[in-house]
C-alpha cells in the first residue's frame, strides 16, 4: 500500500495540540509499515522525518506559498496522481476535494456543539462547511475520543458508520523526568513565579474557560489557597487577572517540561475539548489534575483527575483545595494519573492508523 501523509500543518508556527499530535502520529508511523507498504510525507517545504532512512519512507516538499486550502487543491492533489497513492491520510478535517484518491480525514473537536458561538459565528461556520465536506468526501473520518466520534454523527448522522476513534497519546517529551536543577534555571530564566504553582496549559481561546478558570482562582486564593497561577499557551493575557496569575503566552516544549516539573496540580477549566493532551502529558510527569468535564476530557481522565461540572467555579475550587489538603489524594492521583499516561502510546495510534488507512483504501478498491 503507497500511503500519503498531508503534513502541511506542521510548518505552521505556533504548534499546539493538534500539530503535536499530528508530529508524533507521523514519527511513529513508519514502524507500523507492513512489508510492501511505502510512505510518502508530503509539506510545502521536505518535511523532516524521524528514525533511520529507508526506502519505504519519502519526504516530498511541494513548495507554494498560497493558502492551504488552494496548495490542496493545486499542489496536493495533482501530487497524489502522480505519486500513484492508494491512500491519503490528513491530520485534520481539511482534505483535497479534486481528486479520486481515497481520503481519511482527522476531526478533532466540534465546539460549537457545546455552545453555538462558543469561538465566533465566522470561524464556527467555516469549521462546519469543512467538517460537512470531509464527513461526505473522505472514505473515513478519524476522531481522537468517543466523544468526537458522537458529536460528529450527530453532525452528520449519514457519516456514522465511517468514523473512526484515533486515541492521542502521550510524546516522549513527557515521559522522562526533567533535572530539577535544570528546570528550575529554565522557569527563571523566562521569569516564572517560584515553584510551586498551579499551572493551566492551553491558551486563552474562548473554549479554554479562562473567565471560569480566572474566578476559580479568586475563590481559592479567599479561601486559603497560596499557590500562584500560572498560564501556558497561545492568545492574549486575560483582562483583569487576579492578583498571584502569570501570564506567559506561547511556550516552548522545553519550558513546558520545566513548568511541569514545578507546578503542583494541572487545572483544565475548557468547556470544550476533543482529547485533551495536557492532561495527560501532566500525568505521564507525576503531576495530579483536576479538570472540568468539559467535551471528552472525562473520558480521556477517567478515574485518574478529579473532575468536577463545567461552569461551577466554586467546584473547581474545591477541587484544587481538596488537592492540596486531602491526605494521599495527590499521592492516589499521582500514581493512577501515570498508569492511565502509560496506557497510551504513539504506537498502538500508529498501528491502528494503518488499519483505518487500508480499510479507506480497500474499500475504495485502490490497494495494490
Amino acid at each position: 500500500m503507497r500511503i500519503a501523509i498531508d503534513a502541511s500543518i506542521l510548518g505552521l508556527p505556533c504548534p499546539t495540540g493538534v500539530e503535536r499530535a499530528a508530529a508524533e502520529t507521523l514519527r511513529a508511523f513508519p514502524a507500523s509499515l507492513a512489508e510492501g507498504d511505502e510512505l510518502i510525507v508530503f509539506g510545502r517545504e521536505i518535511p523532516p522525518l524521524s528514525g533511520p532512512p529507508s526506502r519505504a519512507v519519502r519526504a516530498v516538499g511541494l513548495g507554494g506559498r498560497e493558502p492551504l486550502a488552494v496548495w490542496r487543491e493545486t499542489r496536493l492533489a495533482p501530487a497524489l496522481r502522480a505519486q500513484e497513492a492508494d491512500v491519503l491520510w490528513s491530520p485534520v478535517a481539511a482534505i483535497p476535494l479534486h481528486t479520486s484518491v481515497p481520503r481519511v480525514a482527522t476531526v478533532h473537536e466540534l465546539p460549537w456543539l457545546v455552545r453555538p458561538g462558543l469561538e465566533g459565528r465566522v470561524r464556527e461556520r467555516v469549521h462546519r462547511a469543512r467538517l460537512r465536506l470531509a464527513a461526505r468526501t473522505a472514505a473515513l473520518v478519524c476522531v481522537p475520543s468517543e466523544t468526537t466520534a458522537a458529536q460528529v454523527i450527530a453532525e452528520v448522522p449519514d457519516a456514522a458508520e465511517r468514523v473512526r476513534v484515533l486515541p492521542h497519546a502521550v510524546a516522549p517529551l513527557f515521559l522522562a523526568p526533567s533535572d530539577p536543577t535544570a528546570a528550575s534555571e529554565l522557569r527563571s530564566f523566562h521569569g516564572v513565579v517560584p515553584a510551586p504553582f498551579l499551572l493551566h496549559v492551553g491558551g486563552t481561546r474562548a473554549r479554554k474557560g479562562i473567565p471560569l478558570l480566572l474566578r476559580a482562582y479568586a475563590r481559592y486564593r479567599l479561601q486559603g489557597g497560596r499557590a500562584s497561577l500560572v498560564l501556558a499557551g497561545p492568545g492574549d493575557a486575560p483582562a483583569r487577572m487576579p492578583p498571584g496569575v502569570q501570564h506567559l503566552g506561547y511556550v516552548s516544549d522545553d519550558l513546558l517540561v520545566a513548568l511541569y516539573a514545578g507546578a503542583s496540580t494541572l487545572v483544565v477549566s475548557s468547556e470544550s475539548e476533543g482529547f485533551g493532551l495536557p492532561c495527560i502529558e501532566a500525568m505521564a510527569l507525576g503531576l495530579p489534575v483536576v479538570t472540568v468535564g468539559g467535551g471528552a476530557l472525562p473520558e480521556v481522565v477517567g478515574a485518574a483527575a478529579l473532575v468536577v461540572p463545567y461552569g461551577d467555579d466554586a467546584a473547581l475550587a474545591a477541587g484544587v483545595l481538596r488537592v492540596e489538603r486531602e491526605p494521599g489524594l495527590a499521592d492516589a492521583l499521582i500514581q493512577s494519573g501515570r498508569t492511565r499516561a502509560a496506557s497510551l502510546s504513539w504506537a498502538a495510534t500508529a498501528t491502528r492508523l494503518r488499519a483505518i488507512l487500508e480499510e479507506a483504501s480497500t474499500q475504495c478498491g485502490t490497494t495494490r
